[in-house]
């Protein structure tokens, strides 16, 4: 599988010099990335920013990767990238609502051809643009969007329609947009790092998750919520950010390599992310998961209750309203 050739190397920040991160008069830049996930396109994005950022600096800078969340929970990471103490985090735009309510408006739900359309949409140069400015006056800049997988849910017991969602305790993103879903559905929305997830649920704190497969299968959820529910009703995706102090203390020629790494990043992690997805079904189901078929009419149940939650709370903000038209706007000029 696909997803199981990550090289230890660039693995993990194990070997972290302890040489400071802003050392522009010497040889060497340390740059620290950390996310909380592991062997899913989130990592994937980071091994091949690496790359990229080591040959067209000539070793210049040397990128160190942290996943699962060895630098923290990703509010801290996202905390640190701001103080440029580690200087950035790869994470859903979700997470970054407290900076910005507009990074959620990627947790509306929406209908996507397939995933190539979803890879279309967050490559959309008009979007980006939007995205990627969203923080920076709070010292966040965008380098990347792009898939983690199409929004699904794993469960600890079976339900297969809307309504077995009542009164349950469902883990999402610490957005609106998705906590307004959960209560679409008559359940508890219960935001929570990934960290935290599967003990929650192998304790009964969660009834079930709402994320992709990659990062359900890649964290082991199946150990504690094997039913993996395919709904597709929306796309979960991956935001990678730097510290905006520390990459306006680089000189021009590395911040342009680190842009434009950025940018080949995104492209190189397409196929990865398509692919990954298919991976982690198969893994699912190796490792003792199941993947629960839904009828045609069973999954129209779903979009039917939870396609009108983005209009209606996007109608409650102008500023989200905005936001909610520049992405909807993408959906379809890529169609």
């Amino acid at each position: 599988m696909r997803r199981r050739t990550f090289l230890s190397v660039l693995a993990a920040g194990t070997a972290a010099s302890a040489m400071p991160a802003r050392v522009f008069g010497q040889n060497q830049i340390i740059m620290k990335l950390g996310t909380s996930t592991l062997q899913d396109s989130q990592h994937q994005w980071m091994i091949d920013f690496a790359k990229i950022v080591d040959t067209k600096s000539e070793s210049r800078i040397k990128v160190e990767i942290y996943p699962a969340s060895q630098l923290g929970a990703t509010p801290r990471m996202i905390e640190q990238t701001q103080m440029a103490t580690i200087q950035g985090v790869v994470t859903p735009p979700e997470f970054l609502g407290g900076i910005n309510e507009a990074y959620g408006i990627l947790s509306a739900p929406g209908e996507f051809s397939d995933l190539e359309h979803t890879a279309r949409t967050l490559s959309d140069p008009e979007l980006n643009d939007f995205v990627f400015s969203l923080g920076e006056s709070k010292g966040l800049k965008g380098l990347g969007l792009f898939i983690s997988g199409p929004t699904a849910f794993c469960t600890r017991t079976l339900w297969k329609t809307p309504e077995e969602f009542s009164g349950a305790k469902v883990r999402v993103l610490a957005a609106k947009l998705q906590q307004e879903q959960i209560r679409a559905l008559g359940g508890t929305p219960i935001p929570m790092p990934p960290s935290e997830i599967l003990p929650a649920l192998q304790q009964g704190t969660l009834d079930a998750v709402m994320s992709c497969i990659p990062v359900m299968e890649g964290l082991g959820f199946m150990d504690g919520a094997k039913y993996f529910l395919e709904t597709n009703h929306g796309s979960i995706s991956s935001f990678a950010a730097i510290s905006m102090e520390w990459f306006e203390d680089l000189p021009s020629d590395l911040q342009e390599i680190i842009v434009t790494a950025g940018q080949e990043a995104t492209q190189t992690v397409k196929q990865f992310s398509i692919d990954d997805v298919s991976d982690a079904k198969a893994q699912w189901t190796k490792k003792g998961g199941e993947i629960v078929p839904l009828s045609a009419d069973e999954r129209r149940k779903f979009l039917d209750t939870l396609l009108p939650v983005g209009p209606k709370i996007v109608a409650e903000n102008s500023g989200m309203q905005s936001a909610y038209d520049i992405y909807k706007a993408a959906i379809e000029r890529t169609r």
